[in-house]
């Protein structure tokens, strides 16, 4: 059932010459720490435009193309950084086109990382790329958040509870129904937290105007699970020549949890391009997958923090942002 990462699984085709077979992509069933053994070698296949004048590689004498690694690598690091800060968390590669945030004006910037579901107006939620019914959804959280986050923790390798839990829900969902679903147990050691209306433009919009990007991005299915393959392999394809990247990806998952594995991500992948020095074979389309995973091409919204809901509440989510 566990998708998580998916982009980061399909990092696991093997260089071409070794004598390995590549690892499925289908992403069912697939457990968070073999999803992070998966990110394996780089491909040597090709992205749209990889090999384009985005690459580093080969840019004039040595010392100049480190200079300019070394400051390309700063500009990204600073803004995933940037990233990790404003947004909720891990979100969806492409939001589901039922789900409209409800507007408030009391609502908060982000100022915490957390992890985040999507509940749809048919009640239906998604969580870390699995789909599940809303009356199911509390042993998906369990297995892609709660676990993950308690073993993290366990061994000092992710903040302590309570996490922040936030739901970017439908301003049409009944209110009624996300108090079933959060009176579990489990969401005692999550603060829960109400997403609403935020900025949606990106600051990093003019990155789609580059040729080999703007192929990739108008050409990514408008499905989650499909566009995270699409854009994987297109990631995969780009990284060909820097061999460290592939276990900062590893180390991304193994040595974090969910609620701060956007962190510990920025930090692995600036190293890597900074071991490696950025010898990528397209330093555009790596680019905009990193943005891109990091949630820049989707809104930020802010948040309103919940108190416990009542099962038997018949408001909408949209009356609920405006008066919690």
């Amino acid at each position: 059932m566990k998708r998580w990462l998916v982009a980061v699984a399909v990092l696991c085709a093997c260089k071409s010459g070794e004598d390995k077979k590549p690892a499925s992509t289908e992403p069912a069933k697939l457990e968070p720490k073999a999803i992070a053994d998966a990110a394996g070698s780089g491909s040597s296949g090709s992205a749209a435009g990889a090999g384009s004048s985005g690459s580093v590689a080969g840019a004039g004498s040595s010392g100049a193309a480190t200079a300019d690694c070394d400051v390309r690598v700063k500009k990204l690091g600073d803004r995933l950084r940037a990233l990790t800060a404003a947004k909720p968390g891990m979100l969806p590669v492409v939001l589901p086109a039922d789900v409209a945030l409800a507007g408030s004006s009391l609502g908060k910037p982000i100022d915490a990382p957390g992890v985040v579901i999507v509940v749809m107006k048919d009640n239906k939620v998604w969580a870390a790329g699995n789909i599940e019914s809303i009356g199911k959804a509390v042993r998906l959280i369990d297995e892609v958040y709660w676990r993950r986050a308690r073993e993290a923790m366990a061994m000092d390798q992710g903040p302590k509870r309570p996490w922040p839990l936030y739901i970017w829900a439908d301003k049409n969902v009944k209110v009624g129904a996300l108090g079933k679903l959060l009176s579990d147990e489990l969401f005692k050691d999550f603060t829960l937290r109400l997403l609403v209306e935020g900025e949606t433009k990106s600051e990093d919009a003019a990155i789609l105007d580059k040729p080999a990007v703007k192929k990739l991005h108008e050409s990514l299915p408008k499905t989650d699970l499909e566009a995270m393959e699409a854009r994987a392999k297109a990631l995969r394809a780009s990284t060909d020549g820097c061999d460290t990247l592939p276990m900062a990806f590893a180390k991304s998952s193994t040595e974090a949890g969910p609620v701060n594995e956007l962190s510990v991500m920025s930090e692995k992948i600036t190293a890597a391009l900074t071991e490696c020095k950025c010898n990528l074979a397209d330093w555009d389309v790596f680019e905009y997958s990193m943005l891109s995973i990091f949630g820049s091409f989707l809104p930020t919204p802010n948040y309103v923090p919940l108190g416990k809901l009542s099962a038997k509440d018949k408001r909408t989510v949209a009356d609920l942002a405006v008066k919690p």
